[in-house]
């Protein structure tokens, strides 16, 4: 899922910081950002979530859909507006840097998202691989620091 969204992710994002260019021109970082958060980003996330839902066969898809949405749209709008995105639409970096670093962005953004669009209950991922990978991680943090 993870992937499928990067490679989504890359094309949108192109053409995203190119319309953004395009209409605000160089400098108004406050502008673009403002519109990336939120007019381009509230519906690539649900659709996203949507996908990832189709994918992993969760039934009801939309009730889902809605309770996975409003969880990651906080998060979201924090590491996007706060973190990425600032240095996205820097004008001193050149339009194929924004999307080796979009991309960037977005696999560790996708990695955590897509935690929580697989999850199926309070906690408790839906597919094998991820309950290891909890596993895995409760038995690193759990032993004490030397």
């Amino acid at each position: 899922m993870t992937v499928l969204m990067s490679a989504v992710g890359g094309i949108y994002c192109r053409l995203l910081y190119n319309f953004l260019d395009f209409t605000y021109g160089l400098g108004h970082k406050a502008k673009k950002i403002l519109f990336d958060q939120f007019t381009a980003s509230p519906p690539y996330m649900f659709f996203y979530l949507l996908a990832a839902n189709i994918i992993n066969k969760v039934r009801p898809v939309l009730k889902e859909v809605r309770e996975k949405y409003f969880k990651l749209l906080p998060g979201n709008q924090l590491f996007w507006g706060l973190v990425a995105l600032p240095i996205l639409y820097d004008d001193n970096v050149p339009p194929e840097l924004k999307v080796f670093l979009a991309q960037f962005f977005s696999l560790a953004w996708f990695s955590f998202s897509s935690k929580v669009a697989s999850a199926t209950g309070p906690n408790k991922p839906a597919t094998r691989f991820g309950r290891l990978l909890n596993k895995s991680l409760g038995e690193i943090y759990s032993k004490p620091c030397p």
